[in-house]
């Protein structure tokens, strides 16, 4: 995961057969790269329901 100025970036790698890529803002509540994570892996499933 790189982190930039006020921004977390990521492309899975393992176990995955499609190029995705995940950008979430460094801005309140996402303080940390594990709540960048958090976040975007919630994003994803509202999308799916």
């Amino acid at each position: 995961m790189k982190c930039w100025d006020g921004l977390y970036a990521w492309s899975p790698i393992e176990g995955s057969d499609k190029q995705r890529f995940f950008a979430v803002l460094h801005q309140p509540p996402i303080t940390s790269p594990v709540e960048a994570v958090r976040a975007a892996i919630v994003a994803k499933n509202k999308t799916k329901a």
